[in-house]
């Protein structure tokens, strides 16, 4: 899933307040990469409260591309596919395997032949085939981003009032806006 913000449609602002077009595109830059870093986080405790997996794990999934001069959106990039178990910090006991909050019963790790170390579930009642345990981050993830975009204009008119009022110094900014 992808999200961008664009800047564009501010001329209308140049024509209400007695600011110079470089001194707005600055306050856009800065209020949409605010934005963008404010969606990465907030995106990133919801899916975690959802998911109960560690929020560091959660903010390597969410990739961030800020505006700039040349470049003018910003694009928050988000992986939304399983976290395998065994990277959560999974623990042996004698009912399965414990990864961070979740319980896999039943499971076991195990390091298979030329590949890495991960969490394991038979699916039948032979010793293969076996299946990698992940923690799913899909439906919350989907649902967490879709509600934050509804407060996206909301907050960044917050944000772009006060990188205005920043730029030019002056109170009216607020009243103009």
């Amino acid at each position: 899933m992808s999200v961008s913000v664009t800047l564009s449609g501010y001329q209308e602002i140049l024509k209400t307040l007695h600011a110079t077009e470089e001194q707005i595109q600055k306050a856009l830059f800065r209020s949409v990469n605010k934005l963008i870093r404010w969606l990465k986080s907030e995106a990133a405790r919801q899916i975690s409260q959802e998911t109960q997996v560690q929020v560091k794990f959660i903010k390597q999934r969410l990739k961030t591309f800020l505006a700039s001069k040349d470049k003018k959106s910003a694009i928050l990039n988000a992986v939304l596919y399983g976290i395998r178990a065994i990277i959560l910090g999974a623990k042996q006991n004698r009912t399965g395997v414990r990864a961070g909050k979740k319980t896999f019963s039943g499971s076991f790790i195990s390091k298979m032949p030329g590949s890495r170390a991960g969490v394991f579930r038979r699916k039948g009642q032979t010793r293969l085939p076996i299946q990698e345990q992940k923690v799913a981050l899909e439906p919350f993830a989907s649902q967490a981003l879709l509600y934050l975009l509804t407060k996206l204009n909301d907050k960044f008119l917050k944000y772009f009032k006060h990188e205005l009022k920043f730029i030019l110094g002056s109170f009216y900014v607020a009243r103009a806006l």
